[in-house]
């Protein structure tokens, strides 16, 4: 025969076009459309074959699965790069079936949708530490973490941040990232916090002198340094408590001024008077 043909438009597995498309005499018929419909990994095999004639026809053809699939993010990867994958008018198709990711939490929480494939699922593959906007990917991605655990490093101001909440909730630890400095607040919100784990970082709280004093004693403990965040005015009572707290405790360039009656003020020591400007 002088040119072969298919009759109808035909749906072949990968191993069916590349036999078919190597005849030197095959031609393709837009009324008889040739497309592939195969497994995900005999689809990402079309990155290893050359065929002897018509290379370029094999290269134009649709393809799409041909059932459900399960694919890591290096595999979706070598799904992009095939020339057949994004072809105007008919990119690849799932062709109604699932596509799930399963990766390690990093990779599922980088991985980029485009407009021709989005996962219809994501499945975590063993425990992972990521960012908390990380985090946040793999809540709103609805990711299956079956039993591995989710460990969430950053730094106090994320860990913190309003907008990471949705991936701090799937958190089993939270790990501080680097040396913070925090107000009384937020040291009361992250050290109240039984999944946070400083990590032999230092976590300073600074903020005013009654804030400070109103820190649970557990705070109090776990913060390495309580610092002023400006001049201060004070009480007796408050200047002892400030004093109570040690060597923790720093003016941080500020002042402090003890007003109170003559007969609180006459109950000072020299230790505390030595806070007071």
């Amino acid at each position: 025969a002088d040119h072969m043909q298919l009759p109808a438009a035909s749906a072949l597995t990968v191993t069916g076009a590349a036999a078919l498309v190597d005849h030197a005499t095959f031609q393709t018929d837009p009324a008889a459309a040739l497309s592939i419909a195969d497994t995900l990994p005999r689809l990402l095999a079309l990155g290893g074959i050359t065929l002897g004639h018509n290379n370029g026809i094999l290269q134009a053809t649709a393809i799409g699965l041909s059932a459900d699939s399960t694919a890591t993010v290096a595999q979706l990867t070598a799904l992009r790069n095939l020339p057949q994958y994004n072809l105007g008018g008919h990119p690849f198709s799932t062709n109604g079936f699932d596509l799930v990711l399963q990766d390690t939490g990093r990779r599922i929480a980088n991985f980029t949708t485009d407009s021709v494939v989005t996962p219809t699922g994501y499945v975590m593959t063993g425990d992972t530490t990521v960012t908390a906007a990380q985090a946040n990917t793999l809540a709103a991605r609805t990711v299956d973490l079956g039993d591995n655990l989710v460990t969430i490093s950053d730094t106090a101001a994320h860990l913190l941040d309003p907008s990471n909440q949705a991936g701090i909730a799937i958190a089993d630890t939270l790990i501080l990232s680097a040396n913070a400095t925090v107000s009384a607040a937020n040291a009361t919100t992250l050290l109240g916090n039984a999944l946070f784990n400083a990590a032999g970082h230092q976590i300073s709280v600074q903020d005013t002198a009654s804030a400070l004093l109103g820190l649970s004693t557990d705070t109090k403990l776990m913060a390495t340094i309580l610092q002023l965040s400006a001049d201060a005015t004070v009480s007796v009572s408050d200047l002892k408590a400030l004093a109570g707290l040690g060597i923790k405790f720093s003016v941080n360039g500020h002042s402090i001024t003890v007003a109170d009656t003559a007969a609180h003020l006459a109950t000072l020591h020299d230790l505390e008077l030595a806070w007071a400007s």
